[in-house]
């Protein structure tokens, strides 16, 4: 397949290039907080609803951990459902699964039967990144993969449903880490999900509530345990082998004044490919961007996840604002500190199998700009551009967020694409996915496109 690109860096694929596994990933937060658990005891019970654009046949889940003392989830139950239903109650006819923790937490491979099998997870202590020496970098824990047949799909989305019950357990006021954010805007609003709905919340009330038993779904939300879901991860070993993308970063990335804070391209991207391939190629994404972390922090967050997921590619950042240089932000100084590692995490990319996709530069507000940002920036964005003389892949993001002022990008927002002049709003997200959609298309060998 012949792949169109500039005339100063064409190439041909040959081949399909993205791998594609059933190890499916649905990870869209990666803003990760921590909060100190009331008491001693059973806190409650936390509610996840998600769903699986393909037939499953076995789950795990992965809780993380960002301060460095262990916390326990007692007791995960999961069911599937043939709908959404009211996001609490599974129908369909499935039965619970209570999935096991026989790897004590650790990344294995094997389906995991054993009836007397415990199913109490302590998660780990987060550990000190080996390659940037960075402290708060999650550690990931994860159940056993358990056998769990989905239901026939929902009607209204052709998702295939799984609910999920689980118990936290506090001691003494100790830590405990989740991803931050209902999802109040995103979830049981179609046309923004486009049928990957979410739901979460919580009861806690000190009592186990994994029996899948009656509860009022419409106290969920309000006795939620915190705003958000402990469960950061929920992987399915899909019948057809699909497409997982990754992206990493600060807020820009994130998807912040986004819906949700989270409606970012990658998200756009995964559900619009998702449902036009529903049922055959199904798509994932693991998002692992923070707001307001470096380049130290964010491409840490991403090396601690990417090898539990082994992503088909990676969308990686063109800039950050929040790199310092001594006191100066996103001079000519920290664009080169923030770019050595860019470089690096490229090589990361490639090392675990996935293609590397570069953004350039996304924009930033007018106060920000001054002289000397602005110039970096620009440079920054050359030197990002002058990457596809060796093949890399370049998205030029600049191109559809940017302002022009005598020509040249100035390095703030054209108004239709932000809300706050510093971040992209839901339509900028959309015009870089829309940037996205052919290369992904023909990474994955969907069609003969033109990456560009």
């Amino acid at each position: 397949m012949s792949v169109s690109v500039p005339e100063q860096s064409r190439f041909i694929v040959t081949k399909r290039i993205m791998r594609r596994l059933n190890r499916y990933t649905f990870a869209p937060n990666g803003w990760l907080r921590s909060v100190q658990g009331p008491g001693t005891g059973l806190w409650g019970t936390q509610f996840l609803t998600v769903g699986c654009p393909d037939d499953f046949y076995a789950v795990r889940i992965g809780f993380c951990n960002i301060t460095a003392s262990p916390y326990v989830v007692p007791r995960i139950v999961v069911c599937p459902s043939a709908s959404w239903n009211d996001c609490a109650h599974p129908n369909g006819g499935r039965s619970p699964v209570a999935l096991t923790t026989a790897s004590a937490g650790a990344d294995a491979d094997g389906i995991v039967t054993a009836p007397d099998a415990p199913t109490r997870l302590v998660v780990a202590a987060s550990r000190v990144d080996g390659t940037s020496g960075e402290t708060t970098a999650p550690a990931w824990s994860w159940t056993d993969w358990c056998p769990v047949r989905s239901a026939t799909p929902d009607r209204d989305t052709n998702m295939r449903i799984l609910m999920i019950r689980h118990t936290v357990e506090t001691s003494q006021g100790a830590p405990v880490t989740y991803s931050n954010g209902m999802f109040r805007g995103w979830s049981g609003v179609r046309s923004v999900n486009r049928g990957y709905d979410y739901f979460c919340g919580g009861l806690k009330n000190g009592r186990d509530r994994t029996d899948f038993g009656a509860v009022n779904a419409d106290l969920l939300r309000p006795n939620t345990l915190v705003n958000g879901s402990f469960a950061c991860a929920v992987q399915f070993l899909t019948q057809h082998p699909g497409i997982v993308g990754m992206t990493t970063g600060d807020s820009h990335h994130q998807g912040t004044t986004s819906t949700s804070e989270f409606n970012g391209y990658l998200a756009q991207l995964s559900v619009a490919l998702g449902q036009e391939h529903i049922g055959a190629v199904p798509f994932g994404w693991a998002n692992c961007a923070v707001g307001g972390a470096v380049s130290q922090q964010f491409f840490a967050y991403l090396r601690a996840l990417m090898s539990h997921v082994h992503p088909s590619y990676v969308i990686l950042p063109g800039w950050t604002a929040n790199e310092m240089n001594e006191s100066i932000c996103a001079d000519a100084t920290s664009n080169d500190r923030f770019f050595a590692r860019l470089l690096q995490a490229a090589d990361l990319v490639r090392l675990n199998g996935a293609v590397p996709i570069w953004l350039t530069p996304f924009p930033r507000n007018e106060a920000f700009m001054r002289p000397d940002q602005q110039r970096a920036w620009q440079d920054l964005r050359q030197t990002i551009l002058e990457l596809r003389a060796s093949g890399e892949l370049v998205v030029d993001a600049t191109a559809v967020l940017g302002r022009q002022t005598d020509g040249a990008f100035d390095g703030t927002y054209l108004p239709a694409m932000t809300t706050d002049h510093v971040h992209p709003n839901d339509a900028g997200h959309a015009a870089v996915a829309d940037l996205l959609k052919p290369v992904v298309r023909t990474l994955a060998g969907l069609e003969q496109d033109a990456i560009r």
